[in-house]
């Protein structure tokens, strides 16, 4: 019997010892990054928010843009521009429409054409429009990578 216990005793301790040498820091996947910039209303649109940029594990991005409040039945078209607020430039990435709530919205864009560093350091910004039929009509936006540090 004490041979037994001696034996069974002796197995829980390497198990236990293999699983913490398993666990071993190295192993872990490398953290994701992100970064977060808050949309400024445009005029007295009053329609503020935020935009998220998060790294994924495949090096791919997903860019949220939330708005605090929406117009309902409303789809608000939203892109990436080259420049800045202050010199415009021309749409370079097209994001996912946001449809309004009437309340707080927002949608997410996968995102596999630049990297998160890329985007980082890109010389941008990001527009919300009030619609694609009013695509004139700016109701929140943000400068974003060297813009926007």
């Amino acid at each position: 019997m004490k041979s037994r216990n001696l034996l069974t005793g002796l197995a829980i301790a390497f198990a236990m010892s293999a699983t913490i040498i398993a666990c071993d820091k190295d192993d872990d996947p490398p953290a994701l990054r992100s970064k977060e910039y808050t949309l400024v209303p445009v005029g007295a649109s009053g329609v503020g928010g935020k935009v998220t940029i998060l790294e994924n594990a495949d090096k791919t991005l997903a860019l949220t843009v939330a708005l605090d409040k929406s117009v309902k039945d409303t789809i608000h078209v939203s892109h990436i521009h080259s420049g800045s607020i202050a010199n415009p430039g021309a749409v370079v990435i097209p994001l996912s429409s946001i449809t309004g709530t009437g309340v707080a919205a927002s949608s997410t864009t996968a995102i596999s054409s630049i990297t998160y560093d890329s985007l980082l350091n890109y010389t941008g910004y990001i527009n919300v429009h009030y619609s694609a039929f009013r695509i004139d009509s700016l109701i929140t936006q943000v400068n974003i990578g060297k813009n926007n540090p």
